[in-house]
């Protein structure tokens, strides 16, 4: 019913939940081997070993593909609220729910190219925002992203048609608070000044808060809403169209 309703829809929830299944998964076997070892234990991230670089590698390309594919999903919104249900084909979806996991990938790979520490202090391994490549790439990825998004859910909202406004509202501001600290961390990195101790807990509770939110915003609240805007959208069919005329008619002209 969903592929039938929005054909752009299945593809890019499975885009979204891999990308967040990419970082949970992963993140809680290393976070209990590391419970059970302590900063003792060679995956502890701490310990700057081959523990910290595949959290770094799973978090960077988790992180990236979970906020494009998010990105991806507020644009099919609002090009089918405007449009109609079959705006963005089950294709198109599909090729760029690609294009967001290979793209992160590659972006992941970078600071394995570029060199240099991933820890990022408080028991993180993520993005080195110091090094000045990895720190302007996410400034050109991240800060087009998030004004896209807000765009995109912003004119969705001025423009009506979906069944849901909150679903919308939702959307915008679990986005927004997730991956906005992304840009002043790179111009912090880049002016080479000192990150408050206060500043990753914070990143990293609300990053992985999206992988707890994501399921039932986009499975449960989006998909429910995608169905009811294609039933609004259909309405009669003609030939019920047809059927509803002649029941007008007849029940016009009943003495």
């Amino acid at each position: 019913p969903l592929r039938r309703a929005m054909p752009s829809a299945p593809p890019a929830l499975v885009t979204t939940a891999f990308s967040e299944l990419c970082w949970v998964l992963p993140c809680l076997v290393q976070c209990a081997i590391s419970l059970f070892n302590g900063d003792a234990g060679a995956w502890a991230p701490i310990r700057l070993g081959a523990g910290c670089d595949v959290m770094a590698t799973y978090s960077i390309f988790a992180s990236m593909s979970g906020m494009l594919s998010t990105v991806a999903v507020s644009a099919f919104t609002y090009y089918t609220t405007k449009h109609g249900p079959s705006a963005v084909s089950a294709k198109t979806s599909a090729i760029v729910g690609v294009a967001v996991l290979v793209g992160s990938a590659l972006f992941a790979a970078v600071p394995r190219v570029v060199g240099g520490s991933w820890y990022t202090g408080s028991g993180f391994c993520y993005l080195n925002f110091y090094d000045p490549t990895l720190a302007i790439l996410n400034l050109l990825i991240t800060g087009p992203a998030v004004v896209s998004a807000v765009v995109f859910l912003t004119l969705t909202l001025k423009h009506g048609g979906w069944p849901s406004q909150l679903d919308l509202v939702l959307m915008l501001v679990a986005f927004v608070s997730a991956w906005s600290w992304w840009i002043p961390a790179s111009f912090v990195g880049l002016a080479g000044g000192t990150f408050p101790m206060w500043y990753f807990p914070p990143i990293g509770f609300l990053a992985h808060g999206q992988a707890l939110i994501n399921p039932y915003l986009y499975g449960i609240r989006w998909r429910r809403s995608a169905l009811l805007l294609a039933s609004a959208d259909g309405k009669v069919k003609p030939a019920d169209s047809v059927k509803t005329a002649e029941m007008a008619v007849t029940v016009g002209v009943t003495p």
